[in-house]
């Protein structure tokens, strides 16, 4: 329902994302190299790992970037056939990656996929939860999750997919499960709230047959 008091909520927050963006640079913070390197790999069509020359021209181009810094990529696992793989897992990546393309074919900083990205799925969790609380909705979309929204990191996927399957949880449960799947499919820690969502409808069910 599109209430005025909702589109009220989502229009504060989208001013305050789009005024801390603004306000803001491409940097990079934490493991946000990997979640780059890959996410460049992916944009040029490739697969998440790498060999040593397309390592070597990655690493190239984060320079360029200026998202290394004088380091050096980490987080590195060598896979045993001479390739190697990073250890955060790259879905994230692959749902920025056509994103990034874009930013980058019309000359923009790749990281502009990541804040588009993040922003949308933000506001999407943002309007779900508006449905039954929406100061808590606000309170969430100007929190301390909004300063990771321009970031290369994973923070925003994980609180929006995490947030959605608890919302979705019950009138729309298909949809709350793959909320849930992909959050845990890009952390394993995150498999708790998909293992409760399954045992409650296990249970639920149970309870109706019986």
């Amino acid at each position: 329902v599109f209430s005025r008091s909702r589109v009220a909520v989502m229009a504060t927050v989208a001013v305050v994302i789009v005024t801390a963006v603004i306000d803001s640079a491409p940097r990079r913070v934490g493991d946000g190299s990997e979640y780059m390197a890959m996410t460049l790999r992916m944009a040029d069509g490739y697969g998440p790992s790498f060999d040593e020359a397309a390592l070597q021209q990655l690493t190239s181009r984060l320079e360029t970037l200026g998202w290394l810094d004088g380091t050096s990529l980490t987080g590195l696992l060598p896979t045993g056939n001479g390739r190697w793989e990073f250890v955060h897992f790259w879905l994230y990546s692959a749902v920025v990656a056509p994103f990034a393309k874009a930013s980058m074919l019309v000359g923009a900083h790749p990281n502009v996929g990541f804040t588009f990205v993040n922003a949308a799925m933000l506001l999407g969790l943002v309007w779900l939860l508006s449905r039954g609380n929406q100061l808590l909705a606000l309170l969430v979309g100007i929190g301390p999750v909004i300063w990771w929204v321009d970031k290369a990191h994973s923070e925003v996927f994980m609180v929006s997919a995490i947030g959605a399957a608890c919302m979705l949880a019950n009138e729309h449960r298909r949809s709350g499960f793959w909320a849930a799947g992909l959050a845990s499919a890009q952390n394993p820690a995150a498999l708790g709230p998909l293992v409760a969502r399954a045992v409650s409808v296990v249970a639920s069910r149970g309870a109706a047959l019986g």
